[in-house]
């Protein structure tokens, strides 16, 4: 190797800058989370749980749910077992809504607020981050935006990771702006936020679903049209130096194998390996074998790790072979459709998006039906059965607490 006996470049450590180097720790909270305006989940709540089991995010915050307190069966339907569902209906007339599936591992919690009810606003609480999830009819803001700009002042801790998002129904693409569009803008920024999102998020070309961090996180924003909903489907990551809350149920299982291989090969390799057999002991042999073992297959067939992914037959157990293929082909059309955005493949998802709805509920009529005449002569195991299906889960109109579900049909026992 060549050295610099140069005495010009001996020494001349003087002249330069020490750089602090930023170590990766494993601990900075890096959170990915999903953002829609769903237009009513009630036909769209199976597209959603997949969304959830694609992207495995932290948290999707959707706006316009259109739930109802009795609307059981589909909350249920979309609580994974590693995620708290929050939902927060509209009750002074149809319509809105506000919807939050988050880690559970975040703990979180509702701060309760006396806005208007226009105002479809919700502060989420943890020890590690707030969320506040906002929905705003149209017009609403322009003619009113004090309260929202009050309750953002008076609750947000800008001590630590704050995410504000959802559907203001402010057109931030607009020029000039509206004059509430700049004030929620110029309050936000001297605050420190971030307007994270800057194209359009509406099939009309407006940008209304909006996302701000504050300065204790770095955000990259994608977006994609679904043919679903006139809105766009944002994905979000986020990276800060806060500590990550521990999240005990998140370590995944894995296991190392190696492939098929053809053993004349492993053969060949190994004699000519074995002249490097050490036999001038028994320890040394025994050794010296293993080694020569182990590295002749690294070699030739390489160990991989394989990790265990929660399986959606776990969750659904009636989630056949059939719905699998025709969800498959399901996403299939739906990028081609972001790709060309042709009428006839709109219609063509559409179609067999409809198939694909009647599929799921004829599979799981006829799952659940012979679950129930299984379980006829089992008071027990029918009531555990049917008390699971519609037990409450977190639906609060203002302040949320996790309580343990109330049986609906002890009376009858």
């Amino acid at each position: 190797m060549a050295t610099f006996s140069n005495p010009h470049f001996q020494n001349r450590h003087s002249h330069l800058i020490n750089i602090p180097l930023l170590k990766n720790n494993k601990n900075f909270l890096c959170l990915t989370f999903l953002l829609i305006n769903a237009q009513s989940l009630s036909k769209k709540h199976m597209l959603i749980s997949d969304l959830l089991q694609e992207n495995n995010p932290d948290f999707f915050a959707i706006t316009e749910s259109w739930l109802k307190n009795t609307d059981q069966v589909i909350l249920n339907h979309l609580n994974h077992n590693d995620y708290d569902t929050f939902s927060i209906p509209r009750n002074y007339k149809r319509g809105g809504g506000l919807l939050l599936i988050i880690r559970k591992h975040f703990s979180m919690k509702i701060i309760p607020h006396n806005l208007p009810k226009q105002f479809e606003v919700t502060l989420f609480d943890s020890q590690h981050l707030q969320i506040c999830l906002v929905y705003c009819p149209p017009k609403l803001l322009d003619n009113n935006i004090s309260p929202l700009i009050e309750f953002l002042i008076s609750n947000i801790n800008t001590k630590k990771p704050v995410i504000i998002l959802g559907d203001f129904n402010l057109h931030t693409d607009a020029n000039p702006r509206s004059s509430s569009c700049e004030t929620l803008l110029d309050m936000l920024s001297s605050l420190n936020f971030i307007l994270q999102v800057n194209n359009p998020t509406h099939k009309a070309g407006h940008t209304l679903d909006l996302i701000f961090t504050n300065n204790f996180m770095n955000s990259s924003i994608s977006h994609n049209p679904v043919p679903w909903s006139d809105h766009h489907l944002l994905l979000c990551k986020s990276q800060t130096n806060f500590n990550n809350p521990t999240n005990n149920n998140s370590s995944k299982k894995s296991f190392k194998f190696r492939p098929p291989y053809q053993i004349n090969l492993l053969l060949q390799e190994l004699g000519l390996q074995l002249a490097n057999l050490d036999l001038s002991n028994i320890n040394n042999a025994i050794q010296s074998w293993s080694s020569i073992t182990e590295t002749t297959a690294n070699n030739i067939n390489p160990e991989k790790i394989k990790h265990l992914k929660n399986k959606k037959e776990i969750q659904n157990p009636w989630f056949n072979t059939t719905l699998k293929n025709m969800k498959s082909a399901l996403r299939k059309t739906e990028k081609e459709w972001q790709k060309n955005k042709l009428p006839a493949t709109l219609q063509k998802y559409r179609s067999q998006l409809a198939a694909y709805k009647k599929s799921i509920q004829n599979t799981k009529r006829n799952y659940f039906g012979n679950k129930i005449i299984n379980s006829s002569n089992k008071p027990k195991s029918l009531f555990n059965f049917v008390n699971n299906l519609i037990s409450d889960i977190h639906i609060s109109n203002a302040s949320i607490t996790k309580k343990k579900p109330k049986p609906r049909f002890s009376h009858l026992l």
